[in-house]
């Protein structure tokens, strides 16, 4: 996922030098992955004088005044310069209370129980005031967990799994364990 990642935003910066991404992740280890591989990914690039992403990032350890901060600098309304951005953020984080308007791609680097968790941050970037067309990309391994939620996303989509007071019924479990 993180070759991935990598590989997808050279090429956005490579058509759009001056492009904004959200990575949204679920866990908070996965999260300080992400974040390394980026920060690393652009020390590197600097280092053969291509226009490195800024990386900024939110997590549910950081005060607010921290949060403002990180979203402010993204939306181009501090001290950061033009040039690239990705704003890593934890999906629970990440959910409420921002808005990320000046992004136009959306990656989902790990697929939540919930789906309306995932369709309300992404929400943050496809919102009133948006005037881009904004692509969501979500990764899953094949033949996993991750794969088994997304089915369980779809049958909640489809009506076939309905949640009860934010809890997964059987019939959804059953969706989990066995893909079925």
């Amino acid at each position: 996922k993180l070759r991935a990642l990598l590989t997808d935003l050279r090429v956005l910066r490579n058509a759009e030098p001056g492009c904004m991404a959200v990575v949204f992740t679920h866990h908070r280890e996965t999260h300080a992955a992400v974040v390394q591989l980026l920060k690393a990914q652009a020390a590197a690039d600097e280092r053969v004088h291509l226009a490195p992403f800024q990386v900024f990032e939110i997590h549910g350890a950081m005060d607010n005044t921290k949060r403002h901060d990180a979203v402010r600098e993204f939306q181009g309304r501090g001290k950061a310069s033009a040039g690239p951005k990705v704003l890593v953020v934890t999906l629970r984080v990440g959910a409420v209370g921002m808005t990320l308007t000046a992004a136009s791609r959306v990656y989902l680097f790990e697929p939540a129980f919930n789906p309306a968790a995932e369709v309300q941050a992404a929400g943050r970037i496809h919102r009133l005031g948006q005037t881009k067309d904004v692509l969501i990309t979500r990764f899953v391994f094949r033949d996993s967990v991750e794969e088994h939620i997304v089915k369980l996303h779809e049958a909640i989509a489809a009506g076939r799994v309905q949640m009860q007071d934010g809890m997964v019924p059987p019939n959804g479990v059953r969706l989990l364990t066995r893909g079925a």
